[in-house]
């Protein structure tokens, strides 16, 4: 009996050090873009036609890939059948970092012609997975971090959060 219990217990405090650290590693994709300053992109999300993507998807489950898809969609790079097309997302990714070769060719070489698996468990949705991948890229190909404010140790944070591909 004394075993089970410690068991549970183990099993316990194991499981609330992976949700500690997965969510303070989880904000790195909330804050990336503004704690970056070495890295410059086009701001292609605002677009009209995404409107309806953010209207119609409202907030659920976690890993719910709804929202990536409808977007995926309407750049034209996921089809209905569920495949990627990765001469549009190469494309697309070219036009977004346009003066920023470095991560361009990180995210072409480790996502659109690696194994993205690895950015997820096996039942995320490619788009998803993708789109993990292409942040990683992002935070690990950033030449120049700001330290102020919510940014204060967060290069320290990438360091620790980013997966090693």
């Amino acid at each position: 009996m004394c075993r089970v219990v410690m068991f549970f217990v183990f099993m316990f405090a194991v499981s609330a050090a992976r949700d500690d650290a997965g969510s303070k590693c989880h904000r790195l994709h909330h804050k990336m873009v503004p704690c970056c300053t070495g890295i410059t992109m086009r701001v292609i999300n605002e677009r009209e036609e995404l409107k309806e993507c953010y209207e119609k998807v409202k907030p659920g489950p976690p890993f719910s890939c709804d929202l990536e898809n409808c977007i995926a969609k309407k750049f034209g790079y996921y089809g209905e059948d569920g495949n990627l097309d990765t001469e549009v997302l190469a494309r697309l990714i070219e036009n977004k970092y346009e003066n920023n070769e470095q991560v361009i060719t990180a995210i072409k070489e480790k996502c659109l012609n690696g194994d993205i698996s690895k950015h997820g468990p096996p039942n995320l949705c490619v788009t998803m997975k993708m789109k993990h991948c292409f942040n990683n890229q992002f935070l690990k190909t950033c030449p120049e971090w700001s330290n102020e404010g919510e940014c204060s140790g967060f290069q320290d944070l990438v360091a620790e959060c980013v997966v090693d591909d």
